[in-house]
């Protein structure tokens, strides 16, 4: 398996294999993305998440009255990542039926 980074001027990226998602190592962090929260404001690991992350902003999601509420902070970062484990997860459903690609994931 190959995990490749890059610089660049503008952003870095890391690139890896679909089958990444088959290892049991990839398996765990996808399920405790899934299985509960990322992160709570009791634990001391949040501060340094949320002074990264949750000052860029929120996220607008669905209120269940048709229309949207703004998450942030604690709650925005969790969301997330329960989003990114729903995606990593379906995919990883995907390599099953032999699809194979690169994930390429930039960041500044």
């Amino acid at each position: 398996m190959k995990i490749e980074k890059y610089s660049h001027e503008e952003a870095e990226h890391v690139a890896w294999p679909i089958d990444a998602l088959e290892l049991k190592e990839v398996e765990e962090e996808i399920k405790m993305l899934l299985n509960g929260p990322f992160v709570t404001t009791e634990e001391p690991r949040a501060a340094k998440i949320l002074s990264r992350w949750g000052p860029r902003g929120g996220m607008a999601v669905p209120d269940g009255k048709g229309g949207l509420k703004e998450l942030r902070g604690v709650e925005m970062v969790n969301r997330r990542t329960d989003d990114f484990g729903t995606m990593f997860n379906d995919l990883s459903d995907l390599y099953k039926y032999n699809v194979k690609f690169w994930f390429i994931f930039y960041y500044l």
